[in-house]
């Protein structure tokens, strides 16, 4: 399976570094975009279930303040996700992409004499700990995803705003809509 994830890295006083656990073919790309911001593109094939990111040089250093307020710091956003080069929804995949952060010490600190409790693990597109991020799904992929996905449209949508959602131009839209506002009724 083809993996692609597509990053944008945020300058503190270094770069962001990411190592992957990636089976074979890993290839990096990066461009700058910015004196603070560059974009890098990580693409792997993998035979495994799961992905493992390792985020490992961010120092206090990289977090710049000004007067307590942070005006720059090290971080790293996923901006997108592809498996076999198609493009994966970020909301639905959200749940399953787990970041355990690695705190420094004076951030632990911070949140004891401000009675905050530091979480164990996170599920966002935004890194601004060390720590591993992980995605990790089930197999076949997209037997998985197509069932998320499905998951997805029958919390949201009624019946009647299905057509809206697909639309009604082909045939094949109409037994398509039909089935799913058959489904639609039968989880109501």
């Amino acid at each position: 399976m083809l993996v692609e994830f597509d990053f944008e890295f945020y300058y503190g006083n270094s770069w962001p570094e990411l190592t992957v656990d990636a089976s074979t073919d890993l290839l990096i790309q990066d461009d700058i975009l910015s004196e603070y911001v560059k974009h890098v593109n990580y693409k792997f094939t993998t035979n495994n279930n799961s992905v493992l990111f390792i985020k490992a040089n961010k120092k206090d250093s990289d977090t710049i303040s000004k007067d307590d307020v942070i005006v720059r710091d090290q971080f790293v956003k996923i901006k997108y996700i592809r498996i076999n080069d198609i493009l994966l929804d970020l909301i639905l995949i959200g749940p399953y992409l787990k970041f355990l952060p690695q705190y420094p010490q004076g951030y632990l600190e911070y949140c004891g004499k401000n009675n905050i409790v530091p979480a164990n693990e996170l599920y966002d597109t935004t890194f601004y700990f060390n720590g591993e991020i992980s995605f990790e799904f089930k197999v076949p992929f997209w037997d998985w995803y197509a069932e998320l996905r499905q998951q997805h449209i029958l919390q949201h949508f009624g019946g009647k705003d299905l057509a809206m959602y697909f639309g009604v131009n082909r045939p094949e839209d109409k037994l398509l809509l039909n089935k799913l506002k058959i489904l639609t009724q039968s989880h109501v």
